[in-house]
């Protein structure tokens, strides 16, 4: 059985890198009129054996999926190259060889870091053991998050005077103006939806009965809260985080995973699609459809083919990384404007390469060569080493809590696809602080009960999850 489903892998890969030797092909046919120079040539596209060879060394089903995702993206944005040509024109005459080079390598780099990861834990394999027990949920802190998004919802609301996304529904393109509005003073803590989103998914999967509607009646007002704004971030990094989560606990394949990415991609173009309004016309043939995603990709292969390494007025990686992770209270007190350094990061230094007054998402491929050119490989291995890091955590993890957290943690590191790292990195920083308030809520719940009552609790609890578990 392990044979035969290692020999399956492989020839999953072996499928994967002839599907990518042969989108020379599918490009030339969805853009017949496209400049042969943005397609990829069959000499570059042959080293995609690198990052395949280093994809059939790694065991770790959520480092897979990571690697697969990036593989994944690669094909979306050389789609997204022809569909800008034949919509934009001139101004997207690209040459695709450039930005095919850089993510293949950085590519290489980063699971190179993963693998190393994978062999240095002799402890990283998926779970074995189906009856394995758990600790409980922490109670009172998943009801906080249960609550939490009702609370954002309404802040939004009480900001706004109305819902983006209704008012899209109606026909207005909210994309021209949702970048400039003031969403209220909880905006920025929205990433907490994730984790409630997901601890409603975790009630779902873990009750029966009636209680199962109650949590799946939870699951879609939260995806409708989440998607209010008009942004698609939080809904994608909450259908990532479900994505883990059903590894853990369901045992799917990457084949399957293959599929739950198809889904996400159609979400993310109806998104897209739903909020232009009436302006959506534009997106009415088949190649335009993908204007609606990968335009991540359209940005790095626009700046890589026009500016070098270090030109970028005003870049700093490493600024604005580190900015976003320490605290502004802390950064003022040693002399520094936390958003002033934030406004090093590629969202807002690029933005003038595009005369935009929006924010300019990227990959980290892109920000790292823009940064520091090919020295910038070394970074981009640490970052495949963290990815292994947390991939090993959530398979060893036994309490649901830390599950969770682990997921959307992991969720939010497969976003670098598409996200400015200053972001991912602020991302999990929140994510810390609201892991903190946990572990505070429950050494008060465990710590301060009385030993009996503790005991007492702990075993109804653990009734229940065996009543109640789907693990």
């Amino acid at each position: 059985m392990v044979r035969k489903a290692i020999s399956k892998y492989y020839l999953f890969l072996l499928a994967l890198y002839g599907a990518l030797l042969l989108l020379p092909l599918f490009l030339k046919i969805i853009g017949p009129h496209a400049p042969s120079e943005m397609i990829p040539s069959l000499p570059l596209l042959l080293l995609w054996i690198v990052p395949i060879f280093f994809l059939s060394r790694i065991c770790n089903i959520f480092n897979q999926t990571f690697g697969l995702a990036w593989a994944l993206w690669f094909v979306v944005g050389s789609v997204n190259l022809i569909a800008s040509y034949d919509y934009y024109g001139e101004s997207y005459r690209l040459n695709a060889d450039t930005p095919a080079l850089i993510y293949i390598l950085f590519l290489s780099a980063i699971l190179a870091g993963i693998y190393l990861a994978e062999r240095n834990s002799n402890r990283d394999k998926h779970r074995d053991d189906q009856n394995l027990r758990f600790q409980s949920l922490t109670p009172y802190f998943s009801s906080v998050l249960l609550i939490f998004p009702f609370i954002w919802f309404g802040s939004l609301v009480l900001s706004l005077g109305y819902v983006p996304i209704l008012r899209a529904w109606e026909g207005e393109n909210v994309v021209l103006s949702m970048y400039a509005l003031d969403y209220g003073p909880l905006y920025g803590y929205m990433l907490v939806n994730s984790l409630s989103l997901l601890m409603a998914f975790a009630k779902f999967y873990i009750k029966k009965g009636t209680a199962r509607y109650f949590y799946l009646c939870l699951i879609i007002v939260f995806a409708f809260f989440v998607i209010a704004s008009g942004k698609r971030h939080i809904i994608i990094l909450s259908m990532l985080s479900i994505l883990a989560y059903l590894f853990y606990t369901k045992r799917i394949t990457v084949s399957q995973a293959l599929s739950f990415f198809i889904i996400i991609g159609g979400l993310y173009m109806g998104l897209e699609i739903l909020r232009q309004g009436s302006e959506a016309t534009k997106f009415s043939s088949f190649t335009r459809k993908f204007l609606t995603i990968g335009h991540e990709y359209r940005a790095f292969a626009y700046v890589v083919n026009h500016l070098k390494p270090g030109e970028i007025a005003g870049y700093n990686w490493a600024a604005s990384t580190l900015a976003a992770a320490v605290n502004e209270g802390v950064l003022l007190a040693i002399g520094f404007d936390k958003n002033a350094l934030i406004q090093m990061s590629s969202a807002y230094a690029w933005r003038y390469i595009f005369y935009s007054e929006f924010g300019i998402r990227s990959n980290l491929t892109a920000e790292l060569y823009m940064a520091y050119g090919w020295a910038g490989m070394p970074l981009a291995f640490i970052f495949g080493m963290v990815v292994g890091w947390i991939s090993k955590w959530i398979t060893m993890t036994r309490s649901r809590d830390n599950l969770i957290f682990l997921c959307v943690a992991y969720a939010t590191l497969m976003l670098t696809l598409v996200d400015s790292f200053n972001d991912v990195v602020g991302s999990l920083t929140l994510l810390f602080y609201v892991w903190v308030i946990n572990r505070l809520i429950r050494l008060f719940v465990f710590g301060l009960l009385p030993s009996r009552s503790r005991w007492v609790y702990r075993a109804a609890q653990a009734g229940s999850d065996a009543a109640n578990d789907g693990f």
